[in-house]
């Protein structure tokens, strides 16, 4: 965005209009070489947009509401201490699991592109660890899932970055 301001503007672009056949590669497909039509930028930005308010919210839902009270209804003693080391670990864990899921990803080459096998994959290890978060009722174990759905969760928001 900042290379359209008008302070990054270089003296050949102050000459005037470039020539009809150079193109800003920023607005042409990756994939057929031809430049997004409207719609499909509109399509795109629509579908990153759902995908983001849907994901974040499952996944802030479940650490911030459903969490505490699991923790709350299996009867620990202090649940808020649980809570704390539970997310403590959980926090370590995403610290290093996606520098480390977001270089592999990014070796991957596949026919399916290079994030969508851990897009999908991820997906699967998210809803075990869902599912354990409501079997477990001990802080090791509930750490231990919540850690193994955080895992899983590392490939949507590698997908989600910019950069």
């Amino acid at each position: 965005m900042l290379k359209h301001h008008k302070l990054f503007e270089s003296a050949t672009d102050l000459a005037g209009p470039a020539p009809d056949s150079a193109v800003n590669p920023d607005t042409l497909s990756p994939e057929t070489g031809k430049p997004f039509s409207k719609l499909t930028v509109f399509r795109f930005l629509a579908a990153f947009v759902v995908f983001a308010v849907l994901n974040s919210a499952a996944f802030t839902i479940n650490g911030g509401n459903l969490l505490p009270q699991h923790l709350k209804d299996v009867g620990m003693g202090n649940p808020t201490a649980a809570y704390g080391v539970i997310t403590s670990a959980t926090s370590l864990v995403s610290l290093f699991a996606g520098y480390i899921w977001g270089t592999m990803s990014d070796k991957t080459r596949s026919r399916f592109g290079k994030r969508t096998p851990w897009i999908f994959w991820g997906s699967l290890v998210a809803g075990v660890g869902l599912y354990l978060l409501g079997s477990f009722q001990t802080t090791l174990n509930l750490t231990l899932a919540y850690c193994f759905n955080t895992l899983g969760r590392m490939p949507f928001k590698r997908q989600c970055m910019p950069f």
